[in-house]
């Protein structure tokens, strides 16, 4: 039995997923997502042989579906019947692309921010500030949503809107600049800018967001130091 923090809890959920989601979407799905999402500080694993257990009442489970009907294919039953031998937490859904675009949201509205700020996710609640910047974020992202004919509206209510973390959470994004890695901003509002440039939608937003977050990945790398006496002067024109 072995606790883990929530920095260590996002990495081995993020681990699972990715295993899951090749698993699955190569062998079984076409459509899927997989939403692991922890409801709480800690998660509990324990290693029991070669069994390796995610504490489910601590998680929003899978999320899986068909991209087109019948939703309730063999495909579908599969999996459910599969998951149902288990204690992990899933659900089937008939609109899968509209959730695969809410977890899209969730990253590029809760991650990138707090990734600029550098602090947890608790600045949304208590800076109108990075709050009007994530929602100016969610406002780009559903107007492209929208022209893909994606209606969000249908995934409001799912449990994946629902994840409670605490404050000092950092996302995986502020996690992989924390350990100079590279991020996943190019598949975040990366992707999202070349959307709205296809569809004519703006995205003044998440374009500042982007650069923000490759001029970070850049410092990480120490293009910014200036160090050593090798300093050159710098003319602004």
């Amino acid at each position: 039995m072995k606790n883990l923090n929530y920095q260590q809890q996002n990495f081995v959920r993020r681990l699972i997923s990715v295993f899951l989601a090749v698993i699955i979407s190569v062998s079984v799905m076409s459509g899927a997502v997989f939403a692991l999402g922890s409801q709480e500080k800690t998660v509990t694993i324990s290693l029991s042989g070669d069994e390796f257990y995610f504490a489910p009442e601590t998680t929003i489970g899978i999320i899986f579906g068909e991209l087109e009907a019948p939703f309730d294919s063999e495909r579908v039953q599969a999996i459910e019947e599969l998951f149902g031998r288990t204690e992990i937490h899933f659900r089937a859904t008939k609109y899968i692309r509209e959730e695969v675009w809410s977890k899209y949201r969730l990253n590029v509205c809760n991650n990138l921010p707090q990734a600029i700020l550098g602090a947890g996710v608790g600045c949304y609640r208590d800076s109108v500030h990075m709050k009007a910047i994530s929602d100016k974020l969610k406002e780009e992202l559903e107007a492209i949503a929208l022209a893909k004919g994606i209606d969000m509206s249908k995934v409001e209510n799912t449990s994946t809107q629902r994840s409670a973390v605490p404050p000092s959470a950092r996302y995986s994004t502020l996690q992989d600049l924390d350990a100079g890695r590279q991020t996943e901003i190019e598949m975040f509002s990366g992707a999202l800018i070349r959307m709205g440039k296809e569809l004519g939608i703006p995205t003044p937003y998440n374009e500042y967001t982007y650069h923000m977050i490759k001029a970070l990945e850049e410092k990480n790398e120490g293009v910014f130091d200036y160090r050593g006496g090798k300093e050159e002067p710098v003319m602004f024109k």
